[in-house]
């Protein structure tokens, strides 16, 4: 599903990034404005993008005609586990196609850095998302245990 560099107008690219390049952090913020005015929340720090500079991570995003459109990045969960974060498409380019694009890239890369299951969480109020993910093949899951995990989070996970 990877292009070259977005030239088929309307065709998205998705290619493995540096997470602090600065349309990384600007789209980031983007989506972190729009969680907070989902729950409520006023987030005043950057996430934290080093913990996708660790081996068996990644940080991918999607691209149309060079323009960044969505994100989304992998890390360790544990030895055999990843976990999805920061799965982001802008708004004006949702239900194109490109959050399952991205997902299929990262599954693909998880599997090549040796997961076996793929874990992620996302918000009671983002339908979108709620969607997603069991059309991929994730199940709900429990969100127990999880530190990481707002009281408004919903857990999934997949066998990869």
């Amino acid at each position: 599903m990877r292009g070259t560099d977005g030239a088929c107008a309307g065709h998205p690219e998705v290619r493995t990034i540096d997470p602090f390049q600065p349309e990384v952090i600007e789209l980031l913020w983007r989506m972190r404005r729009e969680i907070d005015g989902l729950y409520g929340e006023v987030t005043t720090s950057p996430p934290p993008q080093h913990e996708f500079q660790v081996p068996r991570a990644a940080f991918m995003a999607a691209f149309v005609q060079g323009t960044m459109i969505g994100c989304g990045g992998i890390k360790p969960w544990d030895s055999r586990t990843a976990i999805l974060k920061r799965l982001f498409v802008v708004p004006e380019q949702r239900r194109k196609g490109v959050a399952r694009m991205l997902m299929h890239e990262l599954e693909q890369q998880a599997r090549t850095f040796g997961y076996e299951r793929m874990v992620l969480d996302t918000g009671f109020k983002q339908e979108g998302a709620l969607a997603l993910y069991p059309s991929l093949g994730y199940r709900r899951a429990s969100c127990t245990g999880r530190n990481d995990v707002k009281d408004w989070g919903v857990c999934f996970e997949k066998v990869l």
